[in-house]
């Protein structure tokens, strides 16, 4: 089915990322608990079919599947890692709703966002990169055995 090819389940889960933490988008969803859920939804489904394209239930070419999955998971960090960073370093709140409203922990506005962006950089990159690197070790150990 074309929603599980590797490109589109790509696109649909970093771009739905991008898109929901755009400022205007992002405080929409905050200020409307409808719109959270329709949030959240957009990343759980958009996920499930980005890791579908991971797993593979069904057989595939082990060595295209491998190379792919790799460059495919290295790829997905590196938009982790670009918005994480940005909101990390870039020096101000980059979302107005938390400006506005009262924090329960009194935690700055920036000092929350960066937080945020530590937390969703690191689990991120975790997600995407242990498995990055288990297929990197089988590849390796793979080509040493062909020798």
């Amino acid at each position: 089915h074309w929603l599980v090819t590797p490109i589109v389940a790509w696109l649909a889960m970093n771009l739905t990322f991008l898109a929901w933490h755009v400022p205007r988008a992002y405080s929409f969803a905050l200020e409307h608990e409808g719109w959270h859920a329709v949030e959240h939804l957009c990343f759980l489904s958009t996920s499930i079919l980005f890791w579908w394209c991971v797993v593979r239930p069904w057989p595939t070419s082990t060595r295209q599947r491998d190379w792919g999955t790799l460059i495919y998971l290295v790829a997905a960090d590196v938009v982790n890692t670009l918005l994480s960073a940005f909101l990390s370093f870039c020096g101000r709140p980059v979302y107005q709703f938390y400006v506005d409203h009262p924090n329960p922990f009194h935690v700055l506005p920036l000092d929350d966002q960066v937080l945020g962006a530590v937390i969703m950089w690191v689990i991120g990159s975790l997600a995407f990169l242990v498995p990055a690197m288990l297929i990197t070790v089988r590849l390796l150990r793979s080509a040493q055995l062909k020798r």
